[in-house]
Parts: C-alpha cells; structure tokens; sequence
C-alpha cells in the first residue's frame, strides 16, 4: 500500500493498511528505482541544462520521497520497537544512498556545468533558487572532494545516521519513564483544575491514590 496511488481523501496515507513489514521492502525499492532516475541523467549525452539536469534531478524519488515521511512521523509519533529496529536497519543504507547522489562526480559535473552556464542568468528567480540549492548541496555533502575523502566522509555519515537513532530512542526513552511525585496538594497551588485532576487520576492508576503523578507524556 505504500508504493500505490493513495486514494484516500486529500491522498493522506492509509495507515489502516499499512503495517510495519511493508516499509523495508517499499524503501528499497523506492531507492532502487531513484538510482536508476539518477543514471539516466548521468547517461543523457545532451549538453546539461537547466530543464535536463537540475529539474530532472528535483524529480527523482517521488516514491522515496512519499514513503520516508511516513515511516519517519511514525518513528517519532507512534514508534515502537519493531520500528526503531528497522530504523537502524535502513539508517546505513539510506545514508549511503544520499552520498551516492551527492558525491556522484558525473552528476556534480552536469549540475556544475548548468551553475557556470549563461542559462542561469535567463531563468526565473525561483528557478534560480531551485539551482542554487542544487549546487550547493552538492558542495556541502563532498561532491569536490577526493576519493578518499569522500570515502571517510561516507564512513562519518553512516556513523552519524545511526548516533542519531541511537540518541532519538535515548531521549525517547528517559522522556516515558520521567515521573515527578507531588505528595502535598498545596503544592499544586496555581495549576489548572483539569491538570490536577489528571495528574490524580494517574497517580491512582500507578497504585498511589493519595498522591499526584506528573509526566512528559502530551495529556
């Protein structure tokens, strides 16, 4: 269900079909056929231009780019264990992806060509936004750096991608077990009824009725 046409209203995904096995196999495939929209640019022996390279380039992973917000709103809004492994599963393989583009020294090449080009000065304003972020990023993740530069700098990225998961769950855990014990009422002087009220109620329910619970969990 991920990689159909949502028909859904407004196209917003059908989390009633999806589960979680169905991601790995859909962000692979979605990969893949990036790598191949990518390729064909490389391949096309026409002069880079602006329409050629860079919009060509913006249209790639139309698939990746409608099943990654999905995973990652539910790796940070409903995750559970199953999807944190995954997380770190893909996490290199995703990475690599991304300096596969960045550091394609053919594709830079081609991007490069259009940023030097006169063309730029013919375009519209948002078109050359749209180019210059393109340069740019390409300049920000090693596209002019050396092989072996580039090589370590993907080392780092992989390293990162997975430090980064590692601290999101980290923080995701000690935010679930954070529990502050208010045992003198008075205490709550100036807090909305409701919130007082809530904070009761999950305290009776954590076996200490005459106490009050407060966590970081949204009410």
């Amino acid at each position: 269900p991920l990689l159909n046409n949502w028909t859904t209203p407004h196209q917003v995904p059908p989390f009633n079909l999806i589960q979680n096995s169905h991601f790995e196999e859909a962000i692979l495939e979605a990969i893949d056929e990036q790598t191949l929209e990518i390729e064909k640019i490389v391949q096309n022996k026409e002069k880079p231009t602006f329409n050629n390279t860079i919009i060509a380039l913006e249209e790639t992973g139309k698939k990746l780019k409608k099943v990654l917000p999905v995973f990652f709103n539910l790796a940070s809004a409903n995750t559970n264990q199953e999807i944190q492994n995954l997380s770190k599963k893909l996490a290199p393989n995703l990475s690599k992806h991304n300096d596969a583009i960045y550091m394609d020294q053919a594709l830079f090449s081609r991007v490069a060509a259009v940023w030097n080009s006169n063309e730029k000065n013919e375009i519209t304003p948002v078109d050359q936004k749209l180019l210059e972020n393109t340069y740019k990023a390409f300049l920000k993740n090693g596209a002019l750096l050396s092989d072996s530069d580039k090589e370590a700098l993907s080392e780092i990225n992989s390293k990162l991608s997975l430090l980064s998961l590692e601290y999101g769950s980290n923080l995701l855990k000690e935010t679930n077990s954070y529990k502050l014990w208010i045992e003198n009422e008075a205490e709550l002087k100036g807090l909305a009824p409701e919130l007082i009220k809530e904070a009761a109620i999950a305290s009776q329910a954590a076996g200490e009725p005459h106490k009050f619970l407060f966590t970081l969990h949204n009410p």
